[in-house]
């Protein structure tokens, strides 16, 4: 055991001293967390840095082991705290240390659900602003996928705003990346249901390049401009008009006949929301034959749908007589009121509970 020791004190001094590093932290960069738990187990000091004032925290970061840095959070040493050494990296000058913090932060946010308070108490949010404005890509659509999977949670939503956020989401928009133009939709249609931020997003004009999405290929961009659009159009009779005026109604009423059954449901809760109290809304959509394709949706879609797109006819109906005959004149009354009468009142609420939530977070 003498020996042992000596030969490990020597190793560790002959690691320090010409390396300026220690095994500790060779664990830290080559990700062996056995070893890694071993040697704190012996007392190793985790103090130490390398020559580049570098930790176990900062090399585990460099060297994207979300391994290692899960463990240590566990191990809730203050002066070891995983979230604070990565908001110190995402401040740095150097690029590279900037991106792996923030690649970091993208895996550990999505390992367990509480995270994102422990990544928003330790003020990364305004971070993370600065660098979807960095003007570079990788860090930009970092930063939006990092934001989409915490914005649901009201504090992180609020500092968004408050961190002027808005603007440059909007601007990300109508950028030429679908990665990112569909993370910024997520992020922005979590921001509309907090605070009245509705009418801000419309006031820096969120609406047009949200319309504008709904001319692009890739589903999660169209189901994520239109999720946002919904959110936008909730009981707000200006920004319903104003996706009228942008020419947002027939792109929405095409997609009532995709071959997608996510792109239908997304498209029926927005035209829903878009319709509900708006007779001038109303007529517009009815204009452009959405009738017919919702009623199809209730004829031979899966029931979320089915419900989706009777409650769409609904609102479309709502005080709206012209309406209200050209769905009699079809025999959707019966129909449409079968196929609500069916479903319990608690899940018809749950389905557009679920709705508000189903913006697609990653990105595929």
């Amino acid at each position: 055991n003498y020996y042992q020791q000596l030969s490990r004190l020597t190793l560790q001094h002959l690691l320090f001293y010409r390396y300026k590093t220690t095994v500790l932290l060779l664990t830290a960069i080559s990700g062996t967390l056995d070893a890694l738990q071993y040697l704190l187990s012996l007392g190793a000091n985790w103090k130490k840095m390398d020559s580049k004032e570098n930790n176990i925290i900062h090399l585990a970061v460099l060297y994207f082991h979300t391994h290692i840095l899960k463990y240590i959070i566990k191990l809730n040493i203050p002066e070891l705290n995983v979230w604070q050494h990565l908001v110190e990296m995402l401040k740095s000058n150097d690029s590279h240390r900037k991106e792996m913090a923030a690649r970091c932060l993208e895996v550990l946010c999505i390992l367990k659900e509480q995270f994102w308070k422990d990544v928003y108490e330790a003020g990364t949010v305004p971070c993370l602003v600065n660098l979807l404005k960095s003007k570079q890509v990788n860090l930009e659509c970092l930063a939006a996928g990092i934001l989409s999977n915490i914005s649901s949670n009201v504090p992180v939503a609020k500092c968004l705003v408050e961190a002027e956020a808005i603007p440059i989401l909007i601007t990300l928009l109508q950028s030429k990346y679908p990665e990112l133009q569909s993370r910024c939709s997520v992020i922005l249609h979590d921001i509309a249901q907090v605070d009245g931020n509705q009418d801000s997003i419309a006031q820096m004009n969120g609406i047009s390049p949200l319309v504008n999405l709904l001319h692009e290929d890739f589903e999660d961009v169209l189901v994520n401009a239109i999720n946002c659009i919904r959110a936008l159009c909730l009981k707000n009779p200006a920004n319903q008009k104003a996706v009228k005026d942008q020419g947002g109604i027939p792109l929405l009423v095409d997609f009532l006949s995709a071959k997608s059954d996510v792109l239908i449901s997304a498209s029926s809760a927005a035209i829903a929301e878009l319709a509900r109290g708006n007779k001038q809304v109303q007529d517009a959509i009815a204009k452009e034959n959405a009738i017919v394709p919702l009623i199809n949706i209730i004829r031979l879609k899966k029931l979320s749908n089915q419900v989706k797109a009777a409650m769409a006819i609904e609102a479309l109906a709502d005080h709206n007589a012209a309406i209200q005959k050209e769905r009699s004149d079809f025999g959707l009354t019966v129909c449409r009121q079968n196929c609500l009468n069916g479903i319990p009142s608690e899940f018809r609420r749950s389905l557009f509970r679920r709705q508000n939530r189903s913006c697609v977070r990653g990105f595929t």
